[in-house]
C-alpha cells in the first residue's frame, strides 16, 4: 500500500499543475494511464487536485467578499458621518453624496462579485491565473 501512495504522491504535483492550467479531465486521465495509474487511484488523484483548484478559486473570491464588505461599511459610515456633521445635510454639496455612494457602490460590486465567484467556483474553466 505504501508503494501505491508514493506513486500517487509523485504524480499528484503534475496532475495538480495540469488541473490548475485548466487541462481537460480526459487529457489528465490519459497522462495518468500512460504512467500506469488507472481506475480508482487515478480518480482519487484527479478529484484531490480539483478540490484544491476549487479551494484556491474560492479563496480569491472570499478576499473580494471581505474587501467589498469593508468598502460597503466605510461608504455607509461616511454617509452617516457626513449626515451627522452637517446636521441632516443642511449644508448640501453634491460630493457629500457622491463620494460615500461611490465607495459603497464599488464595495457592493466587489462583494456580490465575490459571492457569485464562490458559488460558481466549481464551474470555472481555463487556467486559474486568468480567472478574474
Amino acid at each position: 500500500m505504501s508503494d501505491e501512495s508514493d506513486t500517487s504522491e509523485r504524480f499528484y504535483d503534475g496532475v495538480l499543475r495540469q488541473v490548475l492550467w485548466g487541462d481537460s479531465r480526459d487529457e489528465i486521465m490519459h497522462r495518468l494511464e500512460v504512467n500506469g495509474i488507472t481506475g480508482d487511484e487515478a480518480d482519487r488523484i484527479f478529484d484531490r487536485a480539483m478540490r484544491e483548484r476549487i479551494a484556491t478559486i474560492r479563496g480569491g473570491y472570499r478576499r473580494r467578499i471581505v474587501m467589498g464588505g469593508i468598502l460597503l461599511v466605510v461608504g455607509f459610515a461616511l454617509f452617516a458621518g457626513i449626515a451627522f456633521l452637517t446636521e441632516g445635510f443642511k449644508v448640501f454639496n453634491i460630493l457629500t453624496i457622491l463620494v460615500p455612494a461611490g465607495i459603497a457602490t464599488f464595495g457592493a460590486w466587489r462583494f456580490f462579485g465575490g459571492v457569485i465567484g464562490v458559488v460558481t467556483a466549481s464551474s470555472r474553466t481555463g487556467p486559474i491565473s486568468e480567472i478574474d
